[in-house]
């Protein structure tokens, strides 16, 4: 694998050893993969934030690498387990204090503390073409398929790897020969909210596993695309999808060397997924925004519960971003919410939470991603965001 005088001096410890350290841990995977170089990156997002998916030895890990290390490439992050600026109650001080030294260790080391899936609704929105290292399987898809930028689903080491060098390797997805279209999907229905479009992309994705599907007559906002993308991205593995409309340009694509695939909206309704499809009469929680939410989503909830009172023996959680809240307040949007009985939830993800601490043993959601993850603690129910409003809203 080619270094360049800069990047030997690197590996040699000359830049510090925590750099030394994560330029072995790119070089030797360099190797496995076949990379022919390493290039630079201009945009990295982290995962490993929560102190549900790192435990105790990444706490200490992290602790440890914050002593010396410092970014070179300022990363976002990925959500905590909860707000650091709302930390709950129901959580053992303990667990509280490890992950407030997780955020605090990502701090000293110069990331951005976004605390978000959806870097780019934040300050991290690269554009089309550039060089970028995403952990957070659907914000690297979402990058890919919706920004145009090119990254592989980096783990929560690699990109860590990447902040602090300034480096990536070069290859998967990053080589443009890797991105041509696979399969052409052909669509017998139009899909018009977030429930369909997280149905469709886990069914493709377990129809399909590591691929790269063009779905040919797909016509859908960037909210839309980002539920597809991030449950096609749980079912597989997925990183980058084309469809119509797409800023993503492919050389010489003729769709008649591609494997077809027509789908109708029957397909996708199927009854071996690991959660229940439609809405449960009472599940102990509703929860939406995985990944968070958007204003243009808030926009809308806020629009379909005017007027409306959530249910006294159901809690409506709302998931998202700091700076999406903010903005979200500024519009007056987060107090008609709050007056409609929705809780709003920034900075963290319910996706791993233990029930112990979430408070719930079933819960009702339109997120494939979440519903997935989260059937493996709990009851699950997966239904449409409308059929959501109309059920647990008077």
């Amino acid at each position: 694998m080619f270094l360049t005088r800069e990047e030997e001096r690197m590996l040699d410890g000359e830049k510090g050893p925590a750099v030394q350290k994560f330029m072995k841990l790119l070089v030797g995977l360099g190797d496995i993969l076949g990379a022919e170089r390493l290039i630079p990156v201009s945009s990295v997002h982290v995962s490993g934030i929560s102190i549900f998916t790192v435990g105790d030895a990444g706490v200490e890990f992290l602790s440890h690498l914050s002593e010396t290390a410092k970014f070179a490439v300022a990363p976002t992050t990925n959500p905590a387990a909860f707000s650091p600026e709302k930390v709950p109650g129901s959580m053992p001080r303990a667990l509280v204090e490890k992950q407030l030294s997780i955020v605090r260790a990502f701090e000293k080391m110069g990331a951005t503390l976004t605390l978000t899936c959806t870097p780019y609704y934040t300050v991290n929105r690269p554009s089309p073409g550039k060089i970028v290292a995403w952990a957070e399987s659907s914000a690297a898809i979402y990058a890919n398929s919706v920004l145009g930028a090119y990254t592989n689903r980096e783990s929560s080491l690699t990109a860590l790897a990447s902040a602090i060098t300034g480096r990536t390797l070069l290859y998967g997805l990053r080589i443009e020969e890797n991105r041509r279209p696979t399969h052409l999907i052909r669509l017998g229905f139009k899909v018009r909210s977030y429930f369909a479009a997280s149905l469709l992309g886990f069914y493709v994705g377990m129809k399909l596993g590591e691929s790269v599907p063009y779905f040919e007559n797909l016509i859908a906002h960037d909210d839309l695309l980002k539920s597809l993308g991030a449950a096609l991205a749980t079912s597989s593995a997925c990183t980058l999808f084309y469809h119509k409309g797409s800023i993503l340009k492919t050389k010489a694509l003729k769709t008649s060397t591609l494997e077809k695939i027509c789908i109708e909206e029957r397909d996708i309704m199927r009854e071996d997924y690991p959660f229940s499809i439609g809405v449960h009469d009472s599940p102990d929680k509703v929860i939406l925004g995985c990944p968070h939410l958007s204003l243009r989503e808030l926009r809308k909830l806020c629009a379909s519960t005017k007027g409306k009172k959530a249910r006294s023996d159901v809690e409506v959680v709302c998931c998202t971003s700091s700076q999406v809240y903010k903005e979200a307040r500024r519009e007056g949007i987060v107090s008609k919410l709050l007056k409609s009985g929705v809780k709003i939830e920034v900075d963290c993800c319910p996706t791993f939470i233990p029930p112990e601490y979430a408070g719930a043993r079933t819960i009702c959601t339109d997120s494939c991603k979440l519903a997935y993850y989260a059937s493996k603690k709990y009851e699950v129910y997966l239904a449409d965001r409308a059929s959501i409003v109309k059920s647990f809203f008077r």
